[in-house]
């Protein structure tokens, strides 16, 4: 019983191991929630920036279309040369903050992925060390009521050897007195033979 109650210590070690799951997954929500409005506040500033950046282009091609429009037919070729350049330098501006749009939000998916990932797997851990807990739980239970059992057995059987030993002291006490008695009527015997005896001895001496 000793070395089993010695075991119920794991109870504590496994309720330690719970809330320090609990505090991680707390830990690791929170990071996820702060990730989540940190990449959130991003993608915003980049679609912010991407749409302003779009309408920059956009303004820039209209400012172009009309340039291009009002250009004379027999305009100077090297004018139309630098806007198409410009054009094709703002095209591949704006592809690349939508490539870096979508490079965001990828890694904002892996990053939520990995966070649920954490969380099941722990939760799973959780639950498990919870499911440990009520069964070391239940085993405590029992043991402190088979131990309490136990202990009134002992009571019971402690009680019964008073009983008994309070008997033993009688008994030994009748004995001591039986032997007494005993003692004292063999000498009485001795005497009595020791008179018969001697009255003998003198009737036959008179005889």
């Amino acid at each position: 019983m000793k070395e089993r109650f010695r075991n119920l210590d794991e109870v504590e070690k496994y309720r330690a191991e719970c809330n320090k799951l609990r505090y991680e997954h707390t830990f690791l929500k929170l990071e996820f929630e702060h990730q989540k409005e940190e990449f959130a506040c991003i993608l915003e500033e980049e679609k912010i920036k991407s749409e302003s950046e779009t309408a920059r282009l956009e303004k820039d091609k209209e400012e172009l279309c009309n340039q291009l429009l009002s250009v004379d037919a027999s305009g100077d070729s090297k004018r139309m040369e630098r806007i198409l350049q410009e054009t094709v330098h703002l095209c591949q501006k704006l592809a690349g903050l939508e490539a870096e749009v979508a490079e965001l939000r990828a890694e904002k998916e892996n990053s939520g992925a990995q966070v649920e990932n954490v969380q099941r797997i722990q939760m799973q851990q959780l639950a498990e060390m919870q499911a440990t807990v009520r069964s070391l739980e239940t085993e405590k239970q029992s043991d402190k009521l088979q131990a309490e059992h136990m202990e009134k057995e002992l009571q019971a059987s402690n009680e019964q050897n008073n009983i008994l030993i309070s008997k033993l002291h009688i008994a030994e006490q009748e004995i001591n007195t039986l032997t007494s008695k005993v003692k004292e009527l063999k000498h009485s015997n001795k005497l009595e033979i020791t008179d018969i005896k001697l009255e003998r001895a003198r009737a036959k001496s008179e005889l």
